[in-house]
């Protein structure tokens, strides 16, 4: 009886364990950025399943097979980043990308394509390129008609391109016929402020995201806030990319390079190309150095100042590291970006807003951790709402329902 009993209470045990459902992710006693709110929640376990967030719990308080763990004691889970404002490089395209990943970038909207970037992201299939949002581009200068522009936009669609880009525009005609077409497609279109489109009637056309600050920064005092009230109420993104205006004619000290975040990891890769680059812009600019120095120094005050209207008045932002000048590293440099637009008066928890919440919204995305979501994260070592450069520290990045332990991913980068 008594052996009996005992091979019963094993057989529960047995079929009670196997019941369990395995999760194919555990990151146990985690602390959690939800990105829902600005707190941060302590001490939790997360199982993933199939790409889902299948269950948030506390922590120790019961235990669920999980075909992989990973210990989340001191580190921080919150939703993976997007890169909002990035040209497809010219070369090294796979390492670009690499070191965007290692930056905990799992998503990059691509805003300057050319005849490799479409090819590139129907082959996308490398685990360590982050998803890719392309765009087609209009530079202003196409030798086309209107009726054939219709057609244009049409394959746009069909061969895969994300959304428009403009550069510029060669009429407002050519404009009317871009956005009504374009949205037949379901195509956001989006770029500079264009010089033959008035501020208002941009806006209100759909256009879905400014670049650089674009009109706002051009804006006599008298109309900016009327200009930025149009804005919110047209759901208009804005993209500032300050920290490329920073980079490009060298406004900084050569000596601070070292401070920007990912520096060690870009110079050791990329020291050649940048001093070579450095030099060659010098020598471009040569006596007028200072002179762009200082204006782009004051044009980038200036922009910050816009930004803290727009902040107060609610205007959503989105980061772009425009990342391939000089010294920026591909994905860290979305931190510099990051610290620049602090500067306009933004909380940290806003700042991280724009590469997560409100970049996931510009695709009509969601981008949280919380239960049922299908999702991404990253794991930090430290917490970014003490400091923004805490966004540095990522170990590891969540995405396609597999795990990248970023140290490792550094090493296999050339």
């Amino acid at each position: 009886m008594k052996r009996f009993i005992t091979v019963l209470l094993l057989f529960i045990t047995i079929t009670t364990f196997s019941q369990q459902k395995k999760y194919s992710l555990l990151v146990k006693n985690v602390k959690i950025i939800s990105m829902l709110t600005d707190e941060v929640s302590e001490n939790m376990d997360v199982y993933i399943l199939a790409g889902n967030i299948a269950l948030i719990k506390p922590a120790g308080v019961k235990k669920y097979l999980a075909a992989e763990e990973i210990d989340g004691t001191g580190k921080y889970m919150m939703p993976g980043l997007y890169d909002m404002h990035v040209h497809f490089p010219t070369k090294d395209a796979e390492r670009f990308f690499q070191l965007q990943t290692a930056a905990g970038i799992v998503a990059a909207r691509i805003m300057k394509s050319n005849e490799v970037t479409l090819p590139f992201k129907k082959n996308n299939t490398n685990l360590y390129n982050p998803e890719l949002y392309i765009s087609y581009n209009f530079f202003g200068n196409e030798d086309i008609s209107e009726e054939k522009l219709s057609v244009l936009i049409d394959s746009v669609k069909l061969a895969g391109y994300n959304f428009i880009k403009c550069f510029g525009i060669k009429s407002p005609a050519f404009f009317d016929t871009l956005m009504a077409t374009a949205k037949r497609n379901n195509l956001y279109v989006c770029g500079h402020a264009l010089q033959n489109i008035p501020p208002l009637k941009l806006i209100a056309s759909g256009y879905r995201s400014i670049e650089h600050v674009g009109y706002f920064d051009k804006a006599k005092p008298a109309t900016l806030d009327s200009l930025i009230d149009i804005a919110v109420k047209n759901n208009l993104f804005n993209c500032p990319t300050v920290d490329w205006a920073m980079m490009v004619y060298h406004t900084v000290p050569e000596d601070s390079l070292k401070y920007r975040a990912g520096f060690n990891i870009g110079y050791k890769l990329y020291k050649t190309a940048w001093d070579l680059t450095y030099a060659a812009t010098a020598t471009e600019l040569g006596t007028k150095a200072k002179q762009y120095g200082d204006y782009m120094r004051n044009d980038v005050t200036h922009k910050l100042e816009v930004l803290s209207k727009m902040r107060g008045k609610g205007l959503k932002i989105i980061a772009g590291s425009d990342a391939e000048e000089p010294f920026q590293t591909p994905g860290y440099s979305l931190v510099d970006e990051l610290k620049l637009i602090k500067k306009a008066g933004y909380s940290n928890y806003e700042l991280l807003q724009m590469v997560t919440t409100n970049a996931a919204a510009f695709f009509n995305k969601q981008n949280i951790i919380e239960k049922g979501k299908t999702t991404t994260f990253i794991l930090l070592a430290k917490n970014p709402f003490d400091n923004i450069d805490n966004l540095s520290s990522v170990e590891f990045v969540f995405k396609n329902n597999s795990i990248i332990n970023t140290k490792l991913l550094l090493t296999k980068i050339k």
